[in-house]
């Protein structure tokens, strides 16, 4: 009789150890899961930042050469990858589109003849007023 009730005492000890391991590793897959989504949205974060920083610092240059005299020139770089990840920059008409990311950031700048690129570019203003932009080889 003490052997069948210590048998029975060793079960459930066994069975309340199973159960409480089961609890811990849900409570381990649970809290993964809301670091990983912690994770996940700190880095969609940063990538936001990183392409409203670029989008923000190309306009500026439209910016600064729309109010300059007639003759200003300047040649500046935009990065080919950021963060790992490829950068894309168009203009089309007064807006100016960078994509990073599978991210695309619109900012509106002046009236601009021509198209600038990843890598070296150049901006002037002619002496009628009217804002180029060349990229560079």
């Amino acid at each position: 009789m003490v052997t069948t009730q210590l048998r029975g005492t060793r079960a459930q000890v066994s069975l309340e150890f199973s159960a409480m391991l089961m609890m811990a590793a849900l409570f381990f897959v649970v809290l993964l899961a809301f670091a990983n989504n912690l994770l996940q949205q700190r880095f969609t974060d940063q990538s936001f930042f990183a392409i409203r920083d670029i989008t923000y610092t190309i306009q500026d240059e439209f910016l600064l050469a729309a109010q300059v005299q007639p003759g200003y020139e300047r040649i500046f770089s935009i990065p080919h990858k950021y963060q790992g990840f490829p950068v894309t920059v168009t203009i089309q008409e007064k807006t100016l589109e960078v994509r990073y990311n599978n991210q695309i950031l619109s900012a509106p700048i002046p009236a601009v003849q021509g198209s600038i690129s990843t890598g070296k570019n150049k901006i002037w203003k002619d002496m009628n007023g009217v804002i180029h932009a060349q990229p560079l080889p």
